[in-house]
């Protein structure tokens, strides 16, 4: 059955000093029209992932302005989360061969499920990414909307042709940039909704770099000497090996640099993220200026939100590299 999870209020009034009048404006506008709707979010995991992290603040928000939205998840299944990180994987254009038995297992899955799941009155549903995305098979589902938050310009075309008539189902389809959206789909149900940050939430919280340092030193590393930091999943499409070599190439220019690497492993549905933290480990060698975090017993008395906000207030260099390209975020 879905799990429903439980969200902290939210209240819409506070995000007047951080977005423009007219924004602020116009949802208010839209949100009277949808008064009273019913909305369920429905993704795999409620875990640290940017996904759960959206929809963590989204459903709060859309309640603050009248809706009445609810969020739920998949119940873990590993055998599931192996066949969908590999769906994950391939629809960003990694090569892998999709059996029979990787489509039993997850359609399979999903079945059961539904059939264990209490019939919904909800007026729209909104399914993030293909963990969930063949439920429109087996749910009824007055309206439903399709939010894939994957980089899909170039999928496996044989995990696309799988997934592709699910997807054809929804009423709409949300996706991040115009180009993830050039397959065979009807332009009338396509938007385009790049993803944004809760700035008010504590990960995004502005602290002082006193406080920031503070907490950056009790991880062991040098606040006097410069910093590079990435916060990521273990993730192949992070590409934290391509982190520890960037690093490893800038070191020779200047010898004081440390690495952070903060990716905690919070999520259930990444089966992946050992193995890609061990590779991770292997290439960072015996270089003691590597900081790598993985197991959240790492935290201490820390909550992931705290960690996270230090090393964004602290660092010199935020670093975001990702497979095939590189952006470098500098302060100031």
């Amino acid at each position: 059955m879905l799990i429903k999870i439980k969200t902290k209020p939210l209240d819409f009034l506070k995000y007047r000093k951080v977005i423009s009048k007219p924004l602020y404006q116009e949802v208010l506008k839209l949100a009277k029209k949808l008064k009273g709707k019913r909305i369920a979010h429905l993704n795999a995991t409620a875990g640290a992932g940017g996904v759960s992290e959206i929809i963590r603040s989204l459903a709060p928000l859309m309640n603050s302005v009248g809706l009445k939205a609810d969020w739920y998840i998949l119940p873990p299944n590993n055998q599931l989360f192996e066949v969908t990180k590999q769906f994950h994987n391939a629809l960003q254009g990694k090569k892998w061969k999709l059996t029979a038995k990787h489509k039993k297992i997850y359609l399979d899955y999903l079945q059961k499920v539904a059939r264990t799941s209490k019939k919904n009155r909800y007026d729209l549903w909104i399914v993030h990414d293909p963990q969930t995305l063949a439920l429109i098979d087996f749910l009824d589902f007055k309206k439903a909307i399709w939010r894939c938050h994957i980089d899909t310009k170039k999928p496996n075309k044989q995990v696309w042709n799988f997934l592709s008539p699910f997807i054809k189902k929804y009423d709409r389809l949300i996706f991040s940039l115009k180009e993830y959206a050039n397959h065979g789909l009807a332009r009338s149900k396509v938007k385009i909704v790049p993803p944004a940050i809760d700035a008010l939430s504590e990960k995004n919280k502005i602290i002082s770099q006193k406080e920031a340092k503070d907490i950056i030193e009790e991880c062991g590393l040098d606040v006097k000497r410069p910093i590079i930091a990435q916060i990521s999943r273990f993730d192949s499409w992070k590409d934290p090996v391509g982190v520890v070599k960037a690093y490893k190439l800038a070191k020779q220019q200047i010898p004081e640099l440390q690495l952070a690497y903060v990716g905690f492993n919070l999520t259930v549905d990444d089966p992946e993220a050992k193995k890609i933290y061990k590779q991770t480990k292997r290439a960072a060698g015996k270089d003691k200026d590597i900081h790598l975090f993985f197991d959240p017993k790492d935290l201490g008395d820390l909550n992931i939100n705290q960690f996270v906000s230090a090393f964004q207030t602290g660092s010199d260099i935020i670093l975001q590299k990702l497979a095939l390209r590189v952006m470098a975020i500098g302060k100031g």
